[in-house]
């Protein structure tokens, strides 16, 4: 069974847990990135290491679970640089669409030095 076939058995419950994000919004995201990919591939030329999907999911891994790109690349089969160019592509996509955004370095900081109360927003 492929990705996609074990992705499309999930319940909406397991799909969540696992990537973070509901169904609907991974498709709207996989919709988003499917016209982006079309656009900057139109021309014919190698085949891609990873579908537009590997990369979404990539990314979401990356986004939920903090791993370094050096595993998930080991996971999917591709090197640290191809994991994060995927990455990177998605979330500039997505974010640039302007349907999506990703929480910014500042709250990312605010939350790993103690939440997102104010209360340990500035450095000691």
């Amino acid at each position: 069974m492929d990705r996609e076939e074990q992705r499309e058995c999930l319940s909406d419950t397991e799909f969540k847990r696992l990537f973070g994000v509901k169904k609907e919004t991974y498709e709207a995201m996989r919709l988003i990135l499917e016209k982006e990919y079309a656009v900057l591939h139109q021309a014919e030329g190698c085949p891609p290491k990873l579908s537009v999907d590997d990369k979404l999911q990539i990314a979401l891994q990356y986004l939920r679970e903090y791993r370094t790109m050096e595993h998930i690349g080991f996971d999917w089969g591709v090197k640290k640089n191809t994991s994060s160019g995927s990455i990177k592509w998605v979330e500039d996509t997505l974010v640039k669409d302007g349907t999506f955004r990703l929480p910014g370095k500042r709250r990312h900081d605010r939350i790993y030095r103690g939440g997102c109360d104010g209360k340990h927003d500035r450095a000691a």
